[in-house]
């Protein structure tokens, strides 16, 4: 996928997968931990981008919003 950082694709990749295997997108917390982030505010960083680039949209002040608009597997 062109114009992704590597960080950026494994968040696209970490929510792909969870939506998957769960029928639901994973909280900002399980992207944290799974992928080992020290903070919060680096996946919402990566977060605001991949919606910049259109990947991803984050619904504000829900649990569990983030909805993937495209297929990208």
């Amino acid at each position: 996928m062109r114009n992704l950082t590597a960080k950026q694709r494994d968040v696209l990749d970490f929510v792909i997968e969870h939506v998957a295997d769960y029928g639901f997108s994973p909280t900002r917390i399980e992207i944290q931990r799974s992928l080992k982030y020290r903070n919060q505010a680096s996946v919402d960083l990566l977060l605001r981008s991949l919606e910049k680039k259109r990947f991803l949209k984050v619904v504000p002040k829900q649990h569990r919003g983030i909805q993937v608009l495209r297929n990208y597997q």
